[in-house]
């Protein structure tokens, strides 16, 4: 059996050879069935084939906080197991039918590039309804009504996960000090919390008068807001994000202001007013929180959370709200 072999792509091929290259992002690697390849999570991979030998089977391994979504899709056509009958099962590659096919056989001695990359996501978090309602009107006390089962108190992890001593129903989430040492959920102080379900680490907000203060607002565009700087931006929150990457508030150094989808996860929609657990995120305003996502409808826009009631919506840019830092929990 002629000589396989996995390199870094940063070496050089001795042989003219199909190749496969493996691209796996943050989340997770990949490992084989023979066990004689691994590729690493931010590693970039590459193996030879070069006989009618080749026959190994790649499996998408998540690392904990993620799961493994589907094989992606190249837009050269050349992702392998990207088909929708493939893209979620492992990944098998095997070349002894390519000698019966001339055209799949001249590949085994071109230096053709074939890609084999897993995307991994984060699970999101459940909305918190716990109750039921019924038909036609009228909410319940707890998980009960008409249809219960169709119900979304009925699923998810507010259904699977209900266990409020870290966080309401299916939420999970740790205390953090000002290093970014864990704290029991009983602590009286912390600076930030971070989400055991998406691995986010959001700023936790102060009523000191200080940087962190509930009552600071601000316009929309400073660091980090996404649009590569398409119409207005303005600069107003670059202060509370450069004090806390300076100070590597919580042990953190790469603070930035979540997209709206990264917001909205902290909203709990069995509360209101606020909408958010607040025995995790004290001294939270009932009003809008800027996203770092600019609206495609209107380019003087962005989007924003009302943790009134925890819904999300677009407003000019020159409107002053409030703004809570997250970490990625990379």
């Amino acid at each position: 059996m002629a000589a396989r072999r996995i390199v870094l792509v940063t070496l050089l091929s001795l042989l003219a050879s199909c190749k496969l290259q493996i691209i796996v992002p943050i989340g997770g690697s990949i490992i084989t069935a023979s066990g004689t390849y691994t590729c690493l999570a931010g590693q970039t991979c590459e193996i030879d084939v070069v006989d009618l030998l080749f026959d190994e089977t790649f499996t998408a391994v998540p690392d904990d906080g993620y799961r493994f979504d589907q094989w992606k899709k190249k837009q050269s056509g050349r992702g392998f197991c990207a088909t929708v009958s493939a893209r979620h099962s492992p990944c098998r590659l095997y070349t002894s039918f390519f000698g019966g096919w001339p055209n799949l056989f001249a590949f085994l001695a071109t230096d053709e590039v074939f890609y084999l990359e897993p995307v991994f996501i984060r699970p999101f978090n459940d909305t918190g309804i716990i109750f039921g309602q019924n038909y036609l009107d009228g909410n319940n006390a707890d998980c009960t009504g008409v249809t219960i089962e169709q119900q979304d108190c009925s699923h998810g992890r507010d259904a699977t996960h209900k266990d409020d001593s870290d966080g309401h129903a299916g939420f999970s989430y740790t205390k953090l000090g000002s290093t970014g040492a864990a704290l029991p959920a009983s602590a009286a102080s912390w600076s930030c919390v971070r989400d055991n379900v998406t691995g986010w680490v959001w700023e936790v907000k102060t009523d000191d008068g200080g940087n962190h203060d509930k009552d600071n607002t601000y316009r929309w565009g400073g660091k980090t807001a996404l649009g590569a700087g398409v119409d207005t931006y303005y600069p107003d929150w670059d202060t509370l994000l450069d004090g806390s990457n300076a100070a590597s508030f919580c042990g953190y150094s790469s603070w930035r202001l979540p997209t709206i989808k990264e917001l909205e996860a902290l909203a709990n929609l069995n509360r209101y007013s606020p909408a958010i657990d607040m025995a995790f995120f004290p001294a939270t305003p009932s009003a809008g929180f800027w996203s770092a996502s600019p609206s495609a409808n209107d380019s003087n826009s962005a989007w924003y959370v009302n943790f009134d009631w925890g819904n999300a919506n677009d407003d000019d840019r020159g409107s002053y709200r409030h703004v809570r830092l997250v970490h990625s929990g990379q």
